[in-house]
């Protein structure tokens, strides 16, 4: 009787209610509250009409109208609640050209709602607080990049059919969203002041050489698709001259620029995600001990692994102390940290900020990719004002979720890419969030094999194991829409409480 009441509650509910099982708690306690059932009615399995709303609103971030053409068919039992699901679902598939297969109000909400959600992965996503000088200065970058662009790979793979999830970190070209506002050109002279200069162009003002930049602008508005900037050729083709910074703090000579190549690797080579993660306050170049984009590294070990430092066991970090030298060098506690973030840093070595000034106040921040004129360092250095010019070696190193110490040697970006994409973290780390996005609980993917941590309860190791499960899956289909169905069609999922 408990569990027909419940399910009847839920098929008659149409609030936005399924994200977190919020009101389904609320029902039960009330429930409870007037007829004294015992709260194991709370684990009662969903009618397929209440699996369906809850998936919708998941899918949406809206209720069901009642009016909805897949309603009547679940509640009859013509259409099943994950074939239901899973055609609201495909509403959001995208063109490989980048537009929605069919511009529907379901299908916007679809792409919106899951892009947002891989939004979230990246939480440096914000150009004024992560640049120097933020948009006080140079205001006109947020014109240039999409501060959300990270997401757009993620949901790619999603709603691209063919496209490989390992694409996210193996991808060699960088993403722009199409929006309902369509392309926006700058035109010359404006006070948009999207400048950056170009060969040939008069210099002055401490060497400077400013020109208007025409080109497209980010675009505004609902989300209707997303591309490859490769498709644009308004955009891959943009190649400027600039003056560079060298490492004595001068502008000594001129390098060509193309402000939305990628250096590979998918979101870790994207000019916007080495822009809002460098973590510098300058526009000097790296120098191997105070000075690398360590911030950049240890945001990669979150964004793509679902770990943050220290990502090994301090007894890891000890052939990695130095007697002398950099203060948090001869430390094993700061190598715990140290060792992973910052060997792995050296792969994107070559990269600075250089804030390009315009014809007007708004400058725009660029990023110098500088070339490799010297030889390898020989070991750890604290100082060295060439280590920007020399080989993008680097190493990756961490603690996997089953405890295996991962050291691997990096010569790039998109060497760091290869080796996310062939590791089983990165899948993992990928069904975790989607199993907590829709069933609202975060498994426990902490290195199984450290003593230092609690021990697991039964219910976190059932997760963790349901969840590494899904991510090993994934590395062989390759295919998210594939785990959205695995767990939409899961135990776990069809469960009346969502704890």
């Amino acid at each position: 009787m408990a569990a027909q009441f419940y399910s009847k509650v839920l098929d008659q509910s149409t609030d936005k209610i399924y994200t977190d099982g919020g009101l389904l708690r609320f029902i039960a306690i009330l429930f409870i509250s007037l007829t004294g059932v015992m709260a194991s009615a709370q684990v009662e399995n969903l009618s397929e009409l209440a699996l369906f709303n809850r998936c919708y609103a998941n899918l949406t971030g809206n209720r069901m109208p009642f009016n909805n053409s897949l309603r009547a068919s679940v509640a009859n039992g013509s259409v099943t609640a994950i074939n239901a699901c899973m055609q609201v679902f495909d509403s959001a598939r995208l063109q490989s050209s980048g537009p929605l297969v069919s511009d529907t109000p379901q299908g916007r909400l679809v792409l919106q709602k899951l892009n947002d959600f891989h939004r979230s992965w990246f939480p440096n996503d914000n150009l004024e607080t992560s640049i120097p000088e933020g948009l006080s200065f140079n205001r006109a970058t947020r014109f240039l990049y999409d501060q959300g662009e990270s997401a757009l790979h993620v949901s790619r793979t999603l709603f691209v059919p063919g496209v490989n999830y390992s694409d996210v970190v193996l991808g060699r070209d960088s993403m722009e969203a199409l929006r309902t506002s369509g392309p926006i050109s700058n035109a010359v002279n404006t006070n948009i002041g999207l400048v950056v200069p170009l060969a040939g162009a008069p210099s002055y003002d401490s060497g400077y050489d400013r020109l208007n930049m025409q080109t497209e602008l980010v675009q505004f508005g609902d989300l209707i698709g997303l591309r490859p900037i490769t498709l644009n050729p308004v955009k891959i083709n943009l190649s400027v001259m600039s003056s560079q910074r060298g490492p004595d703090g001068f502008y000594q000579y001129r390098m060509p620029m193309k402000p939305h190549e990628s250096l590979g690797g998918g979101v870790l080579g994207t000019k916007s995600y080495l822009m809002l993660n460098l973590g510098r306050s300058d526009y000097f170049t790296m120098d191997g001990g105070a000075k690398v984009p360590r911030r950049w590294a240890r945001a990669a070990y979150n964004s793509f692994l679902c770990r943050d430092v220290p990502l090994i066991r301090r007894e890891d970090a000890v052939p990695y102390v130095q007697a002398t030298g950099l203060p948090f060098r001869q430390s094993s506690s700061c190598m715990q940290c140290h060792a992973s973030m910052d060997r792995t840093a050296n792969v994107a070595r070559n990269v600075s900020y250089r804030s390009i000034p315009g014809l007007t106040d708004d400058s725009n921040m660029q990023l110098a990719i500088w070339p490799v004129t010297q030889p390898p360092e020989a070991g750890p250095v604290s100082s060295d004002n060439q280590f920007h010019a020399r080989p993008t070696n680097g190493n990756l190193y961490y603690r996997s979720y089953d405890g295996t110490l991962v050291n691997q040697n990096l010569s790039s970006i998109q060497d760091f890419g290869n080796a996310l994409a062939t590791s089983n973290d990165l899948y993992v780390c990928t069904a975790s969030r989607y199993f907590k996005f829709f069933t609202g609980i975060e498994a426990n993917l902490n290195d199984i094999g450290d003593v230092t941590k609690p021990a697991l309860t039964a219910d976190e190791l059932k997760y963790r194991n349901q969840v590494i499960a899904l991510g090993l899956e994934l590395k062989t289909s390759q295919n998210l829409r594939q785990l959205i169905q695995k767990i939409l069609s899961s135990d776990t999922y069809r469960r009346s409480s969502l704890e």
